[in-house]
């Protein structure tokens, strides 16, 4: 049996489609809307299709916009299509302002909120690996709450600038973890709601120049969404999903291990023997012993994940608004399900022309996350589960209120990951970031406006852990008694406060203007202040009552820090300047330069500078480029070089100071150095190297040729 079909013929429409300069155009598609039926336009951009009346005829080309015309009485069309906008049109963020992507002379890439959330992930970092050139995301850890990321621009050093709506956020470098456990890195970028992002840039190289001592590294652009006028507009984003654990090898069975054991038994300089017998293995044959699979035992098959997003969206011709809140949430493998993580975002960003002239800008966010463990690591779990012998069992003969007691080495990764039994490792994450600009239009110097902007950004990072003793079991079957074995003891509680403020205040010149419709300039000078400090906060106590509460414990063995690597007061005040020229589009310069001065040099090095320059000649704008059809299909060939100077300050940090350490270091088998004064031992204080007051900043020359092209 056949089949056949037919499309319903009725009259015959033809025409010609056109260009915007009015040129034929061949190869058009031609189709009726809602149907596969369609033809194309010829070498002279005309056309001939049987559409009946009310039908609706779809052109489109590429490059060029998609047109649709109904069907009317004419039977004979004149179709004009109208080109797309060019992605060169494309508007990119750049340190301190934005760029045509044509007019760019240096390395930047970019990406949109419309590619960044085609991946679904709980990290903004993991969402963004491989899809941005030159930027390189490797994931260490899954672990929920880790947020264990190496990044790297170029292959250059780890942790780039991060830059949100124009404001630098510090990378605090801090292990937020007590007991065995910790956290990743204190990177805000991890934490954003993915649907509260704009678009990215990735500055490299000279591009990162302007951004001075702390650009060394290339530098990350994370522009957030903004209101847009019209009627409230509610739109819901939510995602569920399943991790499944990749590249964990998994241990033998009974039989199998035997197996081994029996080969590496055989092969001994002493001539070798047999571990296990041929009765061994017959009794897990039979079902009479049964294999102990401590990987499953320890360790769940998949794990749950969820993400939920609600923007509320709106405005008028004066006042827009963009506010959001969302939920990450994210389980562990553990089969104790005591793993796990969940994050709350709130966004709001409300932009209000308050006069012809003055425009406000009020950005608000706040971020909080809570990381739930046992106090165990979860890699000291995985060890474990790898290294216990499926020859023994769970639990001592069988009994699950006896805990079993590893004969490796006296573990047992499924104690380790009840946090019931062994201790919990909380940790506890407040992001808040407050932002008020003004930008003002010179009315009587076209192309020139004022912005003053001040931020306020913290963050708090809240811990505690209780580390519980508790017993593993060995069982006797000579005198059917459990044999305990103590585990992490004594029993303690610690709590850990970390407190980061960022005050940061810019004031800023721009100017954007066209001479005689082809010389193109921008232009910006900028002024920005920035303090930030830190203070943290760390109590111990062994603990006299099985209560997880400082007040618990033995005031003999308690002990309270103060971490330095979490605790500093440094400012730095800059000034930014760039100049952009272009002619017709064909020819690029830019200059720009920043001085640095900070707080943590001495007074005649506090100050540095940071040139960069840059040049590029587009040779597609070129006339015999345009006028070659074998060439006229390639938008932008654009040859570009660059150079900047570049710096870091961190590493030398304060070494033109005489510092001390106190307690005075020990080393791996002693207490620190001191001494007893009346049966009571004082602590020694050591100092630091010898200070160097001519010590200065470390920076770093690039050199940078590249070629864009677009087609």
């Amino acid at each position: 049996m056949g089949a056949t079909s037919a499309f319903a013929q009725g009259g015959k429409v033809k025409g010609t489609v056109v260009d915007e300069k009015g040129e034929t155009l061949p190869g058009v598609s031609v189709t009726i809307k809602g149907t596969n039926y369609g033809t194309t336009t010829d070498v002279g951009g005309q056309f001939s299709i049987n559409a009946d009346k009310g039908a609706t005829l779809v052109f489109s080309f590429l490059s060029y916009n998609t047109k649709e015309v109904v069907v009317g009485d004419e039977k004979t069309l004149k179709i004009s299509l109208t080109p797309s906008q060019s992605n060169l049109d494309e508007v990119v963020v750049v340190g301190y302002g934005t760029q045509k992507k044509a007019s760019l002379t240096t390395a930047v890439s970019s990406i949109s909120d419309k590619d960044i959330v085609t991946t679904k992930n709980e990290n903004v970092e993991n969402m963004l690996t491989g899809k941005i050139a030159g930027l390189q995301v490797v994931q260490n850890t899954a672990e929920p709450g880790e947020f264990d990321n190496s990044i790297h621009i170029r292959s250059y050093g780890n942790n780039p600038l991060i830059v949100i709506d124009g404001i630098e956020q510090p990378n605090f470098n801090v292990t937020g973890g007590t007991g065995d456990n910790s956290t990743g890195s204190s990177n805000i970028l991890s934490r954003l709601d993915p649907n509260d992002i704009e678009s990215v840039s990735v500055l490299k190289d000279g591009s990162a120049a302007v951004y001075g001592v702390n650009g060394a590294n290339g530098v990350i652009l994370i522009t957030t969404k903004k209101g847009k006028s019209g009627a409230l507009q509610l739109e819901y984003s939510g995602t569920f999903g399943l991790e499944v654990p990749s590249g964990l090898p998994k241990p033998v069975d009974a039989e199998q291990y035997m197996t081994l054991s029996n080969q590496l038994s055989m092969h001994n300089d002493n001539g070798g023997r047999i571990t296990f017998t041929p009765a061994d293995f017959a009794a897990y044959a039979s079902g009479a012993k049964v294999s102990t699979d401590w990987f499953d035992q320890t360790f769940k098959k998949s794990a749950f994940q969820d993400q939920h997003n609600l923007t509320a969206t709106g405005g008028n011709e004066t006042t827009t608004y963009m506010i959001s809140g969302g939920f990450t949430g994210q389980d562990g493998f553990l089969q104790s399900n005591d793993l796990n993580y969940k994050r709350y975002n709130v966004r709001s960003n409300i932009t209000s022309k308050i006069t012809k002239n003055l425009t406000i800008n009020l950005n608000m966010s706040a971020i909080m996350d809570q990381t739930d463990a046992p106090a165990t690591s979860v890699w000291w779990t995985t060890r474990e589960a790898w290294r216990e012998l499926p020859t023994q069992g769970l639990y001592a003969n069988n009994n699950p209120l006896y805990p079993q007691n590893g004969s490796v080495d006296g573990g047992n990764p499924v104690a380790y990951g009840d946090a019931d039994l062994s201790g919990y490792n909380d940790q506890n994450n407040r992001f808040f970031t407050g932002l008020l600009s003004l930008d003002y239009k010179v009315p009587f110097v076209s192309g020139l406006s004022i912005k003053a902007l001040y931020s306020y950004n913290a963050q708090v990072q809240d811990n505690k852990a209780y580390i519980k003793s508790y017993n593993l079991y060995d069982y006797d079957a000579s005198t059917s008694t459990y044999i305990p074995s103590l585990k992490s003891s004594p029993s303690y509680v610690q709590r850990q406060y970390y407190n980061y403020p960022q005050n940061t205040d810019q004031l800023s010149l721009n100017y954007d203007h066209t001479f005689a419709g082809v010389h193109n300039i921008t232009a910006l000078l900028l002024y920005e202040g920035n303090a930030r400090s830190a203070d943290n906060f760390a109590a111990y106590r062994q603990l006299s009552l099985p209560v997880d509460q400082i007040f618990a414990g033995n005031s003999a063995n308690q002990n309270a820090t103060q971490d330095g690597g979490g605790l500093y007061n440094y400012a730095t005040n800059s000034l930014v300047g760039r100049l952009h020229y272009d002619y017709k589009g064909k020819y690029l310069a830019e200059f720009s330069f920043r001085n640095d001065e900070s707080s943590i040099f001495a007074p005649n090095q506090k100050s540095a500078f940071f040139p960069s320059g840059s040049a590029a000649w587009n040779v597609a704008e070129e006339g015999f480029w345009k006028n070659s059809h074998a060439l006229s299909f390639i938008d932008q060939f654009k040859i570009r070089a660059s150079y900047a100077v570049l710096g870091d300050d961190e590493a030398l940090a304060y070494q033109f100071l005489q510092g001390y350490y106190y307690p005075a270091p020990g080393n791996n088998n002693q207490l620190p150095s001191g001494s007893v004064f009346g049966n009571t031992f004082v602590n020694a204080v050591s100092f630091t190297n010898l200070p160097n007051p001519n010590i200065s900043w470390e920076t770093a020359h690039t050199f940078d040729i590249g070629i864009d092209m677009d087609a």
